[in-house]
């Protein structure tokens, strides 16, 4: 097996891509359409809380509304669009925009006198990076200028604390002259990039999109790890970041290092400063999202009864009939609703695993994808407490477990299943394993099948384009573009799935149950619904006998003519 053969095989494909890129789409080149859509998966693979803003805008906001409006009618469409649009941004994107924030105003209090002036609000380094990088800084030459020392921490960051994924080209038992020459220079040119940036004092603190991009594909395909990078803490055990995250958080504390206040004596109360100020920062901006997205939907509520002028669930085919004239047994409701608080209590922490004191920080400038799990936890119960009545909770729950197993839970099990049914028919026809997977947890002959279902959701995820070419062999090299194609196919099978069964299935289903629930509650308390034929001035008089018809009020009219504009 000769090294070369195989960086051939990837430049090669490369350089095609680069050519690809410069001239406009084509459908004919390499790949045709089904690799056309590959970049914009591969940057919801790089960030998964991107895959998740974009599944929620054509798998709940979008169907949602659609159907709602029909299904039921315009005062529910207006309210699902607004409660599924909330949700995205409370859950997914204000975090992100508050957290900094956040950092700012408490960096004073927590990093006091000595550090005040670094731009630590702007460091998105966890509690394991950080310390792992404080004790890597204290292991530089001392004597020498920033710069040297610099250099030195950027390169034993990489050489001295990733672990390459034990089947890339960097783990080989081969000459590995070029493979080694390839790291170098990235390395280099992130230290290049630091101390470039840091003579510009009022330039950008960040690292540049573009720079974090590129040293992402160089340095993800020479160690064959993108998301799941795996890194030497200082007691020698191991912690699981991204390389794209990495990248960046030793963008920013190599920055942060080359600053004249911090020393090798100091770098330890830094560190442990920073650490402190991430958990501030994150407790702060979960505490008042989570409040927000706790009362969203009884503002929302709000919102429907002022320009609709109806009082509680509008969610019925025909809104003729007054939720005032349904009795509801309160209590029951109480009930009903503590039981769904708890059970999506229990949905979100099973989903995230044993929680620690780290789950819930920042570990980058968007949420993570634990704490997107904890805010849509706290939406769902303000939502569940928000009925008004049986059906609401009903409804609220059964649509709210669907979209939270499928986006939180089983986001990924249909592009596995795919992945691994492809890569089992390849293998069946031609004999060659295409190694579409890592695999953190082996799943060996004689485990029972629970074990083996833990094993294959919790320890097997599919490969990045990155990860693909970085362990990429001579044996395979030729099946490079298949294997794109295939993990490709994969993802949009995933997409499509989710479309399917969250902005279509689950809405009209729903819907169905819920109006099916209204019509055995109204012939139990004796109400007859208005026929469909009969205009709004005849349908006052087929309310139940148990209230007085009388004349519409404003909210009524409201209603009304919301009816009228969509018919028309």
């Amino acid at each position: 097996m000769q090294i070369n053969a195989i960086n051939n095989s990837v430049i090669k494909h490369r350089n095609n891509q680069k050519n690809e890129n410069d001239a406009p789409p084509s459908f004919k080149g390499e790949g045709g359409l089904l690799m056309s859509l590959s970049k914009p998966l591969q940057k919801f693979d790089a960030n998964p809380i991107l895959g998740v803003i974009f599944l929620d805008v054509i798998s709940a906001i979008a169907p949602n509304t659609i159907i709602d409006t029909i299904d039921r009618n315009p005062v529910q469409g207006f309210e699902t669009f607004r409660r599924e649009s909330s949700g995205l941004v409370i859950n997914c994107l204000l975090p992100g925009l508050l957290v900094g924030a956040a950092a700012w105003a408490a960096k004073g209090a927590v990093l006091g006198d000595e550090f005040k002036d670094l731009n630590a609000h702007k460091i998105y380094a966890g509690k394991d990076t950080l310390e792992a990088s404080a004790d890597i800084w204290k292991k530089t030459s001392k004597g020498k200028s920033k710069e040297e020392q610099l250099k030195e921490f950027i390169h034993m960051s990489f050489d001295e604390r990733i672990k390459p994924n034990s089947q890339s080209r960097m783990a080989l038992d081969i000459d590995k002259t070029e493979i080694i020459k390839q790291k170098n220079n990235a390395v280099d040119e992130l230290a290049k990039a630091i101390i470039e940036t840091s003579k510009d004092k009022k330039g950008k603190f960040g690292i540049e999109n573009k720079t974090l991009n590129d040293l992402h594909q160089k340095l993800a395909t020479i160690y064959g790890q993108s998301k799941g990078l795996e890194v030497k803490k200082a007691d020698g055990k191991t912690f699981t970041t991204g390389m794209k995250n990495y990248i960046r958080d030793t963008y920013a504390l190599g920055k942060t290092f080359l600053d004249e206040k911090v020393t090798h004596g100091n770098i330890d109360t830094l560190a442990s400063k920073l650490k402190k100020l991430n958990r501030v920062k994150s407790i702060i901006t979960m505490a008042g999202v989570g409040t927000l997205a706790l009362s969203m939907q009884a503002i929302n509520r709000k919102i429907t009864e002022k320009t609709s002028g109806r009082k509680g669930y509008s969610g019925y085919k025909d809104l003729s009939i007054s939720n005032e004239d349904i009795e509801e047994n309160k209590k029951k409701l109480s009930v009903g609703k503590l039981l769904s608080s708890a059970w999506f209590t229990s949905l979100a922490f099973v989903s995230m695993g044993r929680p620690n004191k780290s789950t819930w920080d920042f570990a980058a400038p968007t949420t993570t994808m634990n704490q997107a799990r904890t805010l849509s936890l706290a939406t769902d119960v303000g939502r569940v407490n928000a009925a008004d009545d049986k059906n609401e909770l009903k409804d609220t729950t059964a649509r709210d477990t669907v979209i939270f197993m499928n986006l939180y839970v089983l986001g990924d099990y249909v592009q596995k299943g795919v992945v691994e049914l492809a890569q089992k028919l390849h293998k069946n026809k031609t004999g060659e394993d295409l190694n579409l997977m890592n695999e953190s947890q082996k799943i060996n002959k004689d485990d029972n099948l629970f074990k083996k279902i833990g094993k294959w959701v919790k320890g097997k995820s599919i490969k990045s384009f990155e990860e693909i070419e970085g362990t990429t062999t001579k044996e395979n090299a030729k099946n490079l573009l298949l294997r794109k194609k295939i993990v490709t196919g994969a993802n949009l099978a995933g997409i499509g799935y989710s479309l399917v069964a969250l902005g279509i299935f689950t809405p009209i289903m729903i819907a169905k149950m819920t109006n099916k629930n209204r019509e055995k509650q109204l012939a139990k308390l004796n109400v007859t619904p208005p026929a469909a034929t009969q205009d709004d001035s005849k349908k006052s008089d087929t309310i139940a006998s148990k209230s007085t018809s009388t004349k519409k009020d404003d909210g009524e009219k409201k209603t009304a003519k919301l009816f009228d504009n969509f018919k028309n």
